[in-house]
Formats: C-alpha cells, sequence, structure tokens
C-alpha cells in the first residue's frame, strides 16, 4: 500500500518538532557556556536531521517538490566547522537561526 503525503507529512512533522526543541535546549546550552550538556543535545540534533532529510527527499522524490537540500547541507558543513574549532556559540546560532528557519520552512511544505 502506497502512503500518502499526510502519512509522510505526520512522519516528518514529528521529527521537525522534536528536533527544533533540542535545537533549542543545545543553544540554550551552548549560549551558557554548558557545552558538554549542549553536546548531548547536540547528537540527537544530527540524528534527527538525517531522519528529517531523508524523509523530506522521499517527499520531495515522490511528490516532485523540488526541494533543495545544498543550503542545509551547506548549512551543516558550516556548523561542522564550528565543532571542529570549538566555536559552540556561533554554530548554535547556525542551529537555531539557519537550520531552524530551514524546519520551519520545511513544515509549510509539508502542511499544504
Amino acid at each position: 500500500m502506497k502512503c500518502n503525503i499526510n502519512d509522510k507529512g505526520v512522519e516528518c512533522l514529528n521529527e521537525i518538532n522534536a528536533v527544533q526543541q533540542y535545537i533549542e535546549k543545545a543553544w540554550e546550552n551552548f549560549v551558557l557556556c554548558e557545552f558538554n550538556e549542549g553536546m548531548k543535545y547536540f547528537e540527537k540534533i544530527v540524528v534527527g536531521l538525517s531522519g528529517i532529510i531523508n524523509c523530506m527527499e522521499n517527499i520531495n522524490n515522490e511528490f516532485k517538490l523540488n526541494i533543495d537540500f545544498n543550503s542545509i547541507l551547506d548549512i551543516l558543513q558550516k556548523i561542522e566547522n564550528c565543532m571542529v574549532i570549538k566555536d559552540y556559540v556561533y554554530g548554535a546560532d547556525l542551529l537555531k537561526y539557519e537550520i531552524g528557519e530551514l524546519l520551519i520552512q520545511w513544515k509549510v511544505i509539508i502542511k499544504k
């Protein structure tokens, strides 16, 4: 049986909502210089984003939505660089304001 966009959309929305909560918690911890605690959320964010990207790719391919994934990949590379040089606050800002905004846009796409 073929899933419709609503079934896939609900799955993606649930994952997006969870990652948005993790992003908020990670951002709070990184800004407060609680880096160890922030990294615990960061790991959950990475795993969640992987699932979201896969889910969105499936929706994109099935329903020909023309979602551009290059922007999230570019942002993730910047975040990776931040983690390497231990600039956690800038990495947290990228998560909250760049990835977070992109997740909001994806939620709008799913709800259409």
